[in-house]
């Protein structure tokens, strides 16, 4: 069987350096990126949930309504699936 010591790897360091140069270096704020955008759903969550916010954008922008419950809606999928 072999293993990075017996194949001549240098264990992990070769696969990171793949990765990277495949997809790229991560943001150096990804974290509070992501925090941010949560935040931000949650809010416009609660928005939508109002009943008299949900009326009034139904009534006066309901493609922008339409628009926002699919993204919260993609939000919450995407949330599901990182867990």
């Amino acid at each position: 069987m072999k293993t990075a010591a017996n194949a001549g790897g240098n264990g992990i360091a070769p696969v990171r350096a793949n990765l990277l140069r495949l997809s790229g270096e991560p943001p150096k704020n990804l974290c509070l990126d992501q925090l941010s955008l949560t935040v931000c759903c949650r809010y416009a969550e609660s928005l939508v949930q109002n009943s008299r916010v949900n009326r009034y954008l139904a009534k006066h922008h309901s493609n922008q309504l339409r628009e926002l419950q699919n993204l919260l809606t993609e939000f919450e999928r995407t949330c599901q699936y990182s867990i």
